[in-house]
């Protein structure tokens, strides 16, 4: 699964929790949303039920991996979303490519890449 996609079907695997909440926990959020939103949640509702079983599957694993990060982490990723998603077309499609390499490299190579950028990391802070 490409990561875009990864990304898009956390985005409904959330919403598809929300809307779970909001339709069954506490019936009164639900009453809250406006026709739009709530017509939204039922479409992405619609989307990820529309899945393979296989793919909703790995959609709960994620979403139960999301919330089981501390909450700093958490708001990271959902940062780092938003600013992904501020990007243009091919600066998007430009870290997609970059993380595809990044990905191939094997988990040695990894580590020598992230020890280089600590140690560069290291002599510009003793030069400052």
């Amino acid at each position: 699964m490409r990561r875009r996609d990864f990304l898009r079907l956390l985005t409904l695997t959330s919403l598809l929790f929300s809307f779970r909440r909001a339709t069954s926990a506490e019936p009164s959020r639900w009453d809250q949303l406006s026709a739009e939103e709530r017509q939204n949640l039922r479409q992405r509702y619609r989307e990820l039920k529309s899945l393979p079983s296989e793919q909703q599957d790995q959609l709960s694993a994620a979403q139960r991996r999301f919330e089981s990060l501390p909450a700093e982490k958490r708001e990271q990723i959902r940062l780092n979303y938003r600013r992904f998603k501020k990007l243009t077309p091919e600066q998007q499609a430009a870290l997609r490519q970059h993380w595809q390499r990044w990905n191939a490299l094997s988990p040695e190579r990894r580590e020598q890449i992230r020890n280089a950028v600590k140690h560069r990391k290291q002599i510009q802070q003793t030069h400052e």
